[in-house]
């Protein structure tokens, strides 16, 4: 929390803290009351779920509840006093934000998976495709995503600074106790769990469905090409910037790990 000898020092707001709190507004704005209709729509509305509803009915949970934090980094960004939540505030927010990343990639390796199957093994996906199954996979994609998020609570700090005016704020920013290898680990782990192993699932299932459709209709082929190319770009533009910028973060710790 912000000390009383404190609380008339603010900070300004920066351009890309700006910039950030556009996005952020936009996104609480729209996304918030979209998946709660989402969800509204899945649980009060649809009669038969299909397997499509439910995974569709987790993403926008997943999203929801991650939208949720909007305001406490809106506040964090605009008001100037750094974050004013406390420790645990800080390690859970960035925890949550970070099993919605995992929710979100490995439900879309799920659909992806759904959509391979329906396609080069019709009959296998008639008999897979039950609600029972669907549960037991959707149990075990929020499990997964809880434990491979447990890294991020332990490299997240509430770190004080301290001013020239000796005006001291504190700030919840990336911490690795010092330590190089810890910094390669986090970022590594979060590169290959949450970027290469999902997108190459995603890769190879949706080229086996590409396959398969070119012995289809011309025009189904065409169509259904352009939907898969969509989804994994999309996939793409998302999260690959986020990894990049990790692994660009990396690549001078690796290098300082070698000369040592």
């Amino acid at each position: 929390m912000v000390s009383n000898s404190t609380a008339a020092f603010s900070l300004p707001v920066s351009t890309s803290a700006k910039v950030g709190i556009a996005i952020l507004t936009l996104a609480f704005a729209l996304g918030f009351p979209g998946n709660l209709f989402v969800v509204w729509s899945v649980v009060c509305r649809v009669q038969k779920r299909s397997v499509t509803c439910l995974l569709v009915l987790n993403l926008a949970v997943a999203d929801a509840l991650v939208l949720l934090t909007s305001p406490i980094f809106l506040r964090y960004l605009a008001g100037g006093q750094g974050w004013e939540f406390g420790s645990a505030a800080c390690k859970l927010v960035h925890y949550l934000c970070n099993v919605n990343m995992y929710v979100s990639i490995y439900l879309i390796c799920l659909m992806s998976m759904d959509r391979w199957l329906a396609v080069s093994r019709p009959f296998m996906s008639q008999k897979m495709r039950t609600k029972r199954s669907l549960l037991f996979l959707l149990l075990g994609v929020w499990i997964m995503a809880f434990l491979l998020s447990l890294p991020m609570p332990f490299y997240r700090s509430n770190l004080r600074k301290v001013f020239p005016n000796n005006a001291t704020l504190r700030f919840c920013i990336p911490y690795h106790w010092r330590s190089v290898g810890h910094q390669v680990f986090q970022y590594t782990f979060e590169t290959i769990m949450g970027c290469l192993v999902p997108f190459s699932l995603i890769n190879t299932c949706y080229s086996s469905v590409i396959c398969r459709l070119q012995s289809a209709m011309f025009h189904r082929r065409g169509k259904g090409s352009r939907l898969i190319l969509m989804i994994i770009c999309t996939f793409a533009v998302f999260w690959l910037p986020y990894h990049i910028v990790n692994i660009i973060e990396v690549i001078p710790s690796t290098s300082e790990v070698r000369g040592r």
